[in-house]
């Protein structure tokens, strides 16, 4: 604990040196006036002074969130996650107006990956690296080629189950779907629609990082020139995406054949069709991350010319901008499951995205009363969590697949009302390209320091806001940390769509931002003891 008095001048030049070898900000108070002179105390432990335990979230609301996971994870410390997906199907042209003999030449499901083009060749075909692919195959992670990917049975279904707008009890609120609601996967009709003869689209289905050709095609004939060597007749690049071949019949008789009223707009067509069921099996661990609002199905066909003159080739399209759900299997380990049913502070905290585990942190209110008693500006308050040492090392064959598979970044928040802090509002940091670390003072992005991953988090305006508030307004609530797969999918950045709600409400959280939903990964944290325990420190100026 360093004191020193000084006049307001001295602390001004300091706080100034402070802010331009650390690019950090603090909040320098307009009460500073004067002759008054001041103490500055600089880092205090505090940490004695909050109380952290883990929460087990159980299931959480899952429909409609901005990314959606399928696959199987597997780790160590955490157990088995299992994501299964649930969509409506819309249609791209209501009222269709189809000709006569119609013949279906194909049908293409199409979801495409989240990528980075790294590259394009002199006749403009990419290379492409695929983001959010989670893998227990660590080597993939040192050059991302997908061919060192495992390999698992992918089966697409006709979904039977209505996922409503609004909520059955209540039609003012929305509908709300949840990640353990396994039985939905079993409402299906009909066979497998994935049936091709090639297993790349089934039974041995794996990522492709390869740009997708769209060919010409012929006039007179209708049909699909070859590009195999002749690069002019590539008609589209797309990039890397699931491609899957759907069976033909099923599309001719349930849409093509349909009856005109339910094609009539999309309320009719979604109570007739519903959608579509992705399940997988036979995982021996890989997760995607996949934004299904931007895919589709396809369905490629001829019918008769007007002019009577042979066939034209004709495309319909299904999208997949409707309802959905993302359902999550979670077979717990034994040391994760051992950790949340705990009641006493432990050596670790286990932090889990998707049906998981967040953090709660209580600040001591003796604390908050001390701060404001001696009238204090707090110039940094911040707390530090260290990743555990031994599950970093369970991770790593190399700093690659350690990055890929422990979260980047922490997102604290106020958990009583499942809302940003102060220090999320304020703080206008951007960084070029890299929008996932934008908001870097707030901070909570994974660092390495002295040997150690840790995450710094400011709170620095959250704990001025309470002690200097008058009315009562601000008080110290509970805090939660979860998993961040954005800093940007917040209430405060997209509503309440941001905003997942929980199944168990017994706890005071009733829910939890989506950002930490949407993340397959865990991490572990010291906890309250031991050599890696959570920090919390504070700086702050007093009047003497």
């Amino acid at each position: 604990m360093n004191f020193n008095t000084f006049a307001k001048k001295s602390v001004v030049l300091l706080f100034g040196f402070l802010l331009s070898c650390d690019q950090d900000y603090n909040t320098l108070g307009a009460d500073l006036v004067g002759d008054e002179t001041f103490t500055f105390l600089a880092g205090e432990d505090k940490s004695s002074s909050i109380t952290i335990n883990d929460l087990d979230l159980g299931a959480v609301q899952s429909n409609n969130l901005s990314v959606n996971h399928l696959g199987l994870l597997k780790n160590d410390y955490f157990g088995e996650t299992t994501a299964s997906f649930v969509t409506q199907l819309q249609l791209a042209t209501a009222a269709p107006v189809f000709g006569t003999g119609i013949e279906v030449d194909s049908v293409v499901l199409s979801v495409p990956y989240f990528s980075t083009k790294l590259s394009t060749d002199v006749n403009g075909k990419g290379t492409y690296r695929l983001d959010s692919i989670y893998t227990n195959t660590k080597d993939y992670y040192t050059d991302f080629k997908t061919d060192k990917l495992p390999a698992f049975n992918l089966e697409v279904f006709r979904n039977n189950f209505a996922l409503n707008d609004y909520d059955i009890n209540d039609i003012t609120k929305n509908g709300k779907y949840y990640s353990d609601q396994e039985s939905v996967l079993d409402v299906v009709v009909g066979e497998k629609l994935n049936n091709a003869a090639n297993p790349n689209e089934n039974t041995n289905f794996k990522p492709n990082q390869a740009e997708f050709e769209k060919p010409k095609v012929d006039d007179l004939t209708q049909k699909l020139l070859p590009i195999k060597d002749n690069p002019g007749n590539v008609g589209e690049r797309f990039s890397p995406r699931i491609r899957l071949h759907l069976d033909k019949s099923h599309f001719e008789n349930n849409i093509i054949k349909a009856d005109s009223r339910y094609l009539i707009n999309n309320n009719a067509f979604v109570n007739y069709y519903k959608g579509l069921t992705f399940r997988v099996s036979r995982n021996e661990g890989i997760m995607m991350g996949l934004d299904f609002k931007k895919g589709d199905v396809t369905i490629y066909y001829k019918q008769d010319r007007t002019d009577n003159k042979g066939k034209e080739m004709k495309t319909f399209v299904l999208k997949m901008t409707g309802n959905n759900l993302n359902i999550l299997k979670h077979n717990k380990s034994a040391i994760y499951a051992s950790a949340l049913s705990s009641n006493t502070p432990t050596d670790n905290l286990f932090l889990k995205g998707g049906q998981g585990s967040i953090a709660e942190i209580k600040i001591d209110q003796a604390l908050i009363d001390d701060l404001k008693n001696k009238g204090a500006l707090v110039n940094d308050a911040s707390l530090y969590f260290t990743v555990d040492p031994n599950f970093v090392n369970s991770l790593s064959s190399s700093n690659k697949s350690f990055y890929y598979l422990n979260p980047m970044r922490l997102y604290l928040f106020n958990a009583e009302k499942t809302r940003s802090l102060l220090d999320y509002t304020n703080d206008i940091t951007k960084l070029t390209n890299v929008p996932k670390k934008d908001k870097y003072v707030h901070g909570g992005i994974l660092q390495k320091v002295n040997d150690k991953y840790m995450y710094r988090i400011r709170l620095t305006d959250h704990i001025n806001q309470i002690i200097n508030d008058k009315t009562g307004t601000y008080t110290n609530v509970k805090l939660g940390l979860a998993i961040a797969e954005s800093i940007y999918i917040t209430p405060e950045a997209q509503g309440l769509s941001a905003i997942s709600a929980l199944k168990n409400t017994t706890n005071i959280l009733k829910s939890i931002p989506s950002t930490a939903v949407i993340s397959p990964l865990g991490v572990v944290l010291g906890g309250m003891q031991g050599d890696n325990k959570v920090q919390f420190k504070i700086s702050y100026t007093k009047r003497n």
